[in-house]
């Protein structure tokens, strides 16, 4: 039930249910018990999904100390707490932290289970993401490389983990500007899911985002802008105006209209991209924050500098309250603000 809400979207409900399911086995079984740590991993999840990483970190970090405890360093459900915790890590962006924890998690998969294990490999792939996000990309590109090889033998060509493990190469490519490659591998990816789970699959339309991305970092807009047009009716369609995956599709869109200076579509669309975001997932929420500094970055482009610094100063006063003063977010949240204002009339 409660996996079914999140897919929908509905955060805050499976939130509250989880908090209530937490309370009751702590209360019947004690806060030792499996039935309750295994709760207390689902809460932290519900934290950690509603942008509420500092709640899921504490919580995440009990349930490691517990685990360890009661189970041992090296056993599954201790590795798997650990994954979960440098997940939260890397969202939190302590990339430092989330490296070292998960290395350690795939040193002990490879060590245990070898490295040929799927565990092992998910792990490589998990540690591939950190190194992403800190901008060591050839580190990245050589861990994604191993985990596409090991899916291929493992698990076959057209398997979802070989094909998400592809994916995700691609996107390391278009970051290191190597867009040929990037296109030929998401195009493979496309015709694939295309192919195997058909065109109205909302998997295979995410692949047809991924692909339009590239488009668009090849500065291809029309063709970028058509395929943009085409996932944001069928994600409409297939899952909801606001589904999270539809209201990603209607940023990126907004982005292209303001890339191709059509700037009124541009606001309006990504207007109607945070006023969903706002009712649905609240002002705090790390994606309406995003989302209010996209319009920001409109607003600016338009030439109305009192809105935009308007809304920066939002997104400043959000990016100190959910990472501190001092996070990389704050600071060039911060830095964006400085710019605006600089424009505005005495």
């Amino acid at each position: 039930m409660a996996h079914v809400l999140f897919n929908c979207g509905r955060y805050d409900f499976v939130s509250k249910l989880r908090e209530k399911i937490y309370n009751i086995y702590k209360q019947i079984f004690g806060i030792e018990h499996p039935n309750t740590v295994e709760s207390m991993g689902n809460l932290a999840y519900a934290y950690y999904t509603q942008g509420k990483w500092k709640d899921a970190e504490k919580m995440q970090f009990q349930v490691l100390e517990m685990c360890i405890r009661l189970l041992g360093a090296e056993h599954q459900d201790t590795l798997i707490s650990m994954t979960q915790l440098a997940v939260t890590y890397l969202a939190e962006g302590k990339l430092a932290k989330a490296e070292k924890m998960q290395f350690q998690v795939l040193e002990m998969y490879t060590r245990i289970l070898g490295v040929d294990h799927p565990n092992t490999v998910v792990s490589m792939g998990n540690l591939a993401d950190i190194y992403y996000s800190q901008g060591k990309w050839k580190e990245a590109e050589e861990m994604q490389f191993q985990v596409l090889e090991l899916h291929t033998r493992l698990l076959g060509t057209e398997h979802p983990h070989t094909l998400i493990s592809m994916t995700q190469l691609a996107l390391t490519y278009k970051t290191e500007g190597k867009l040929a490659k990037a296109e030929k591998m998401q195009f493979q990816v496309l015709e694939m899911y295309t192919r195997i789970l058909g065109a109205d699959n909302p998997d295979t339309v995410i692949n047809m985002r991924h692909l339009a991305d590239i488009y668009y970092s090849q500065g291809k807009w029309k063709e970028a802008k058509k395929m943009q047009f085409q996932v944001l009716e069928l994600l409409t369609r297939l899952l909801g105006a606001e589904h999270p995956h539809t209201l990603v599709s209607m940023t990126q869109l907004a982005l292209t209209y303001k890339t191709e200076g059509k700037l009124a579509e541009a606001e309006k669309m990504q207007y109607q991209v945070l006023e969903i975001c706002t009712r649905i997932l609240g002002t705090d929420h790390p994606d309406t924050v995003v989302s209010m500094g996209n319009l920001a970055d409109i607003y600016y482009s338009q030439g109305k500098w009192k809105e935009a610094e308007d809304m920066q100063f939002q997104v400043v006063e959000m990016h100190t309250k959910i990472f501190g003063k001092e996070h990389l977010h704050t600071s060039l949240s911060m830095r964006k603000l400085a710019d605006i204002s600089i424009n505005l009339p005495d």
